[in-house]
């Protein structure tokens, strides 16, 4: 199985020579993304079930019957960096264009997430770092607490894994690093360096690439 990187030509040329961007979580709130890109990676919500009871242990409430929906929303308080890459290789989904005028074509996802993240070992090594495809949810219906499909080690990474099942057509395969400690101050985005790719990567301009939607 393959894997894409969809952006800008010169932006996925250093990728393929070795250069990977990764940007914290916080910068794909910026109003100045496409609605493709676009997203709250730090905040989740959704409502719970219509039969769904709350409690407020310090108020001494328990098991009370809500009038209406609640929404829940859960934040992620820390500061984390991301790099978004898709499955959505076969026919491309029109949307993308969004993203900019190429992609990277990946053809060894495991080859090159060793190499991500040995390279992000190597920057910081007390930090966490791991690929994982994003679960899509229905903020009507709300998310479950982990997934019973992911192996053990897994079950805990849900909460940076999250989006809207709007975006499901983007069938993110996704790399998380998350730091050990509150990073504090402007969060930059950090350049990783992977070594080239062109062993089991190529560049392609998208207009040759668009396509009718994913199979």
């Amino acid at each position: 199985m393959s894997v894409a990187k969809y952006g800008r030509f010169r932006n996925l040329q250093r990728a393929l020579q070795g250069t990977w961007r990764v940007a914290p979580a916080s910068l794909y709130k910026q109003p100045d993304l496409t609605a493709a890109q676009q997203d709250d990676e730090l905040s989740k919500s959704s409502l719970l079930s219509p039969t769904a009871t709350i409690s407020i242990p310090s108020a001494g409430l328990r098991n009370i019957k809500p009038l209406g929906r609640i929404k829940r929303t859960m934040e992620i308080r820390r500061a984390y960096y991301l790099s978004s890459l898709t499955y959505c290789v076969d026919d491309s989904e029109p949307k993308f264009a969004e993203f900019g005028d190429a992609r990277l074509l990946i053809r060894d996802p495991q080859t090159f997430g060793q190499r991500a993240c040995a390279a992000a070992q190597a920057l910081h090594p007390s930090w966490l770092a791991f690929f994982a495809p994003v679960f899509y949810y229905d903020p009507d219906t709300g998310h479950p607490e982990s997934l019973p499909t992911d192996p053990l080690e897994m079950r805990d990474t849900l909460p940076w894994r999250l989006k809207e099942i709007k975006y499901a057509w983007q069938r993110e395969w996704r790399f998380i690093w998350l730091p050990d400690t509150e990073l504090t101050g402007e969060v930059p985005p950090i350049e990783l360096e992977i070594g080239p790719i062109s062993d089991i990567a190529v560049l392609e301009r998208l207009a040759a690439t668009l396509g009718s939607g994913c199979r």
